[in-house]
């Protein structure tokens, strides 16, 4: 198997050792990317939701968010798969060869010339028809030097930006450190715990316009330096695969983090544990799943911590 030329065994034994570390191909059922990619690592993975007609209250992947996205692939610093919307019955060239419902590896983003190179890694259905496709004459030569595609390999294939996000449904970007990546300064990494406790029956801690807010746990961070620093905030539940058999539904709590910033602060002042001073707090970042119908048991996301941020903000 691992002399395979094509490669293609790779995908099939590595599914077949994840079920075996889950103790059988039942306890993957109603499982996601996310969940797999962070089992497999044991990396941060966040999960971006594209805004199309299926997703229109999503936000549309920006220019920015791109180049992010192109830049963590060039340094292998970041995985990032895709998965198609479940339906193309109601779209324009059928789904172009594209499989409804199917993940697919993202392996360069080209925000120059506002395109992806997509791999299909189980080679199923039709092969990929739409624009950009083998054999376009719109695909340039400076377009393709910049895609890198082997012309032998049929499982590659690029894709416009517009057609990607009109067929996609999310994008999964694991954080991953690999050989470019070893000179690249490695951050402080620390795990905390805490649960919302309240003898109420309602769901109100995670809503801040209540002032049962104040009783979740909270967590200071600051950042001394003139410049804003990246950190990578991973939101874990217990996993409930392992006792999972397959007949019953797996429930995970609703669980979500706030990241902010006090917008007044009394000078001279620290948080104390478990309360925040004053009502004016500026919402940096708000991740995970706040509604019953949680699926995953880790979510995370990538934010800014603003410069000179103290622990009086």
């Amino acid at each position: 198997f691992a002399r395979s030329p094509t490669k293609r065994w790779w995908p099939l034994l590595l599914e077949k050792g994840y079920a075996a570390f889950y103790h059988g191909f039942g306890a993957l059922a109603g499982g996601n990317v996310a969940e797999c990619l962070h089992d497999l690592t044991g990396m941060p993975v966040r999960a971006i939701t594209i805004a199309n007609t299926t997703n229109p209250k999503a936000e549309k992947i920006s220019e920015a968010e791109w180049k992010r996205l192109s830049m963590g692939l060039r340094q292998k610093q970041s995985a990032v798969c895709a998965g198609t919307i479940k339906s193309f019955q109601k779209m324009r060239g059928g789904g172009f060869g594209l499989q409804p419902g199917h993940a697919y590896c993202v392996a360069r983003i080209v925000p120059e010339h506002h395109f992806l190179v997509l791999v299909n890694p189980v080679k199923v259905g039709r092969e990929y028809c739409g624009p950009l496709c083998q054999g376009d004459s719109k695909m340039t030569a400076a377009m393709k030097q910049a895609s890198g595609i082997d012309e032998r390999r049929k499982d590659w294939f690029a894709i416009p930006f517009s057609i990607f996000t009109e067929h996609f449904a999310s994008l999964t970007v694991c954080a991953i450190r690999g050989d470019d990546a070893e000179n690249l300064p490695e951050g402080p990494t620390s795990a905390l715990s805490g649960e919302w406790q309240s003898d109420e029956v309602s769901l109100r801690g995670g809503c801040t316009s209540f002032a049962s807010f104040t009783t979740n746990p909270m967590f200071v961070l600051s950042n001394p330096q003139s410049a804003p620093v990246t950190v990578d905030f991973v939101l874990k539940q217990p996993c409930q695969r392992f006792a999972a058999d397959g007949t019953r539904k797996i429930s995970y709590r609703p669980a979500a983090v706030n990241v902010m910033r006090r917008l007044q602060n009394t000078a001279g002042s620290a948080l104390p544990p478990g309360k925040v001073e004053g009502v004016g707090k500026a919402a940096l970042a708000k991740f995970g799943a706040a509604s019953p119908f949680v699926t995953s048991s880790t979510y995370a996301e990538v934010v800014a911590a603003p410069r000179y941020l103290n622990q009086r903000d």
